[in-house]
């Protein structure tokens, strides 16, 4: 059995509710899961010393949803009967879920 997943990523713009509409959108497209992306922004920024570091932490900085709204997504995704993944970017950045048990 084929099984797609949606890559909600950055895609929300920062705007929880621009994410619960991709999330109704990938329900009503039919995939079973629904996978999003987090990352420390105080922790897990690039330094700035690559080229296109400003512009990638300006993006992060302005597309970033705290661990409490991802909760609330996930919440509302297993509502949807989709089920929840997420990616990071760091070993550091799981530790900002670290007493979560929503996945």
């Amino acid at each position: 059995m084929i099984k797609l997943i949606a890559e909600i990523g950055i895609n929300h713009q920062g705007n929880a509710n621009h994410a619960r509409l991709l999330l109704r959108s990938a329900h009503n497209s039919g995939v079973s899961h629904v996978k999003f992306q987090y990352r420390n922004i105080v922790s897990g920024l690039p330094m700035g010393k690559e080229i296109g570091d400003e512009i990638l932490n300006s993006e992060l900085q302005k597309n970033h949803l705290g661990v409490d709204v991802i909760c609330d997504l996930v919440k509302f995704s297993k509502e949807l009967g989709l089920e929840s993944g997420i990616s990071f970017f760091s070993l550091e950045d799981t530790q900002d879920w670290d007493d979560l048990s929503i996945f």
